[in-house]
Order: C-alpha cells, then sequence, then structure tokens
C-alpha cells in the first residue's frame, strides 16, 4: 500500500487505484485498514492510494465520480477492470477494525 505516481499504471503489474479524501470519514477508516492489512498480509495486488481532489485526469479516465473508490487495473494498458465501494477491502472487515478501535478507546 503506497502513495501513486506516474508511471504505475501499463507496467505490467495489475493494481488498485484507491481515491482517497482527507476530508472523508469512510476514506480514513479505509487508509487505516489498509495500513494494517498490507503490513500482516499478502495481497495479490499493490494498492495506490490517489488523492481524489487532485487526480482529476484520473478521476475522468476511470469515471470515478466519489471519494473512498476502489478501481481494479490491468497491468498492461491500464484498463479499467473493476470498480467499487470498498469491493475490494471488504466492509465487515472495515467495520470489525473501527469497532475493536472504539472498544480499546
Amino acid at each position: 500500500y503506497t502513495a501513486y505516481t506516474e508511471g504505475v499504471i501499463g507496467n505490467g503489474e495489475s493494481s488498485v487505484l484507491f481515491f482517497y479524501a482527507g476530508w472523508c470519514p469512510y476514506c480514513k477508516a479505509h487508509d487505516e485498514a489498509l495500513q494494517e492489512w498490507y503490513g500482516e498480509e499478502t495481497f495479490p495486488y499493490t494498492t495506490y492510494k490517489v488523492d481524489y481532489d487532485t487526480a482529476l485526469s484520473l478521476r475522468q479516465r476511470y469515471g470515478v465520480i466519489s471519494q473512498h473508490t476502489f478501481v481494479l487495473i490491468d497491468g498492461d494498458e491500464g484498463d479499467h477492470v473493476r470498480q467499487g465501494q470498498p469491493w475490494v477491502v471488504g466492509q465487515e472487515r472495515i467495520q470489525a477494525g473501527a469497532a475493536a478501535r472504539s472498544r480499546r478507546r
């Protein structure tokens, strides 16, 4: 799980773009979960954190109309494969993590 940089699309590796906005509570929850999961588990795709507010060309390319959207892209041309909110992360895991954090407080 890492920040998006130019050149990762079409690098031969399928990956996930996570359109993140710092003002979005769902984005913050997904960001926390992704940081934790990528530190503990192995995933089939690298997930790139894309700044929703500044990445207008990527939003247009993939038809992203709201923050906290995940887009699976192929590794060759960067073609859109699948999109959702949050199909990659898993809503149950987000909710379980949030519940565990609130119990610790």
